[in-house]
C-alpha cells in the first residue's frame, strides 16, 4: 500500500507566496499615485508661503502710509487754525496800522505791538509758528519743519481791505521702502480788516459829522475819551506782601487774576481801576484792544461811567 506524503508547511508557504504576488505595472502605478499626492501637498504649502511673503510687506506698508496720512491731516488742520487766529488778530488792529493813529494816550495804553511790527508776512509767520509750537504738534512732516513755510504770496490790506494769509510749503510722507517724493501744499486764510467806514464819507452822506467813540473788542461799553482809565490802563509793579494795604480807585481790595494769579511770585502787577493782581505783563487782563468807531455802530451800548457823560 502506498501513502502520499505532503509537507503541510511547504504547502502553507506556497499559499502566502501566491497571495503576495502582484504584477509589476500595478506596483509602479501605486508608487506613482503616492508621489503625486506628496508633490501636490508640498506644492500647496509652498505657494501659500510665497503669497504670505509677498502680501505681508505690502499690508504693513499700507498701514504705515495710512498712519502718516492721518498725521499729515492733523498737522494741516493745526496750521489752518493758526492761520485763522493770526488773521483775526491782525484784523483787529488793522485800523491802527492803516490810519496811523498817533495819539500818545492810545499807544501808551498798550493796545498792541502789532502797530510797531506792521502788517507783514514776517509778523504773521512768527505768530503762526508760535501757535503751532504751543499746540505741541509735530510739524516735522514739513520739509525743513514749520519754519520752512513761506508766506510770500500773502497780501495785507491790498484788495477790499482783506488780510490774505497764504502759507506754502512742502510735505513729505516718510513711508519706508517706497519714496513718494515731496508734495506741495497751500493753506490759506482770508479775513476782512476791522477798519470800519470812513467818517468823512458818512458825514457827507448824512450832512453832519458823526461822533466817534472808543470801544474794546469784547466790551459792551463805549468811551468818549481815549485816555479813560478803563481803556488806558496805568500799570504798577508792587510786592505781593503789600496787597493787603493797597486799594483801587473804588476802595476795593485786589484779588488774584483767574488766568495768571496762581503763578504770582514776590512781585505782581496791578492797575488803579482794576481789582485783580497779575503775575505777568502779558496777561490779557492787562491789555485793552481799542477800536475807534462811529457812535451809530454802538447803539444800545452803555456809556462809560467815567467819560461817557462828557
Amino acid at each position: 500500500m502506498f501513502f502520499l506524503c505532503i509537507n503541510v508547511l511547504d504547502h502553507y508557504n506556497l499559499k502566502i507566496l501566491r497571495k503576495d504576488k502582484c504584477s509589476l505595472p500595478a506596483k509602479v502605478w501605486g508608487h506613482t499615485i503616492n508621489r503625486e499626492r506628496i508633490s501636490s501637498s508640498v506644492s500647496h504649502r509652498g505657494s501659500i508661503t510665497v503669497e504670505a511673503a509677498c502680501i505681508l510687506p505690502v499690508f504693513i506698508w499700507g498701514v504705515v502710509f495710512v498712519l502718516y496720512f492721518i498725521k499729515l491731516c492733523s498737522v494741516l488742520v493745526c496750521m489752518q487754525s493758526a492761520i485763522q487766529e493770526t488773521g483775526k488778530d491782525m484784523a483787529v488792529f488793522a485800523y491802527v496800522y492803516e490810519k496811523g493813529i498817533d495819539q500818545a494816550d492810545i499807544s501808551a495804553g498798550g493796545i498792541t505791538d502789532l502797530a510797531a511790527a506792521g502788517l507783514s508776512a514776517v509778523y504773521a509767520k512768527s505768530r503762526i509758528v508760535d501757535k503751532v509750537n504751543k499746540e505741541g504738534t509735530d510739524a516735522s512732516i514739513f520739509v525743513g519743519g514749520v519754519d520752512s513755510v513761506s508766506l510770500l504770496r500773502s497780501g495785507f490790506l491790498k484788495e477790499d481791505e482783506m488780510i490774505d494769509i497764504v502759507a506754502e510749503g512742502k510735505v513729505r510722507l516718510p513711508v519706508p521702502f517706497f519714496s513718494l517724493g515731496d508734495f506741495r501744499t497751500i493753506i490759506r486764510g482770508r479775513v476782512r480788516a476791522w477798519t470800519g467806514r470812513d467818517g468823512n464819507r458818512g458825514s457827507q452822506e448824512s450832512g453832519k459829522a458823526e461822533d466817534m467813540v472808543y470801544v474794546t473788542v469784547n466790551g459792551e461799553v463805549y468811551h468818549k475819551d481815549a485816555g479813560c482809565s478803563h481803556i488806558s490802563l496805568s500799570i504798577q509793579s508792587v510786592y505781593k506782601s503789600e496787597l493787603e494795604q493797597l486799594r483801587n480807585d473804588g476802595g476795593g481790595k485786589y484779588h488774584a487774576c483767574e488766568k495768571c494769579g496762581s503763578k504770582a511770585g514776590t512781585q505782581v502787577y496791578i492797575t488803579d481801576s482794576g481789582d485783580r493782581y497779575h503775575s505777568s505783563l502779558d496777561c490779557a487782563g492787562l491789555k485793552r484792544s481799542v477800536l475807534l468807531v462811529p457812535s451809530s455802530q454802538v447803539e444800545g451800548w452803555h456809556a462809560c461811567s467815567r467819560c461817557g457823560s462828557r
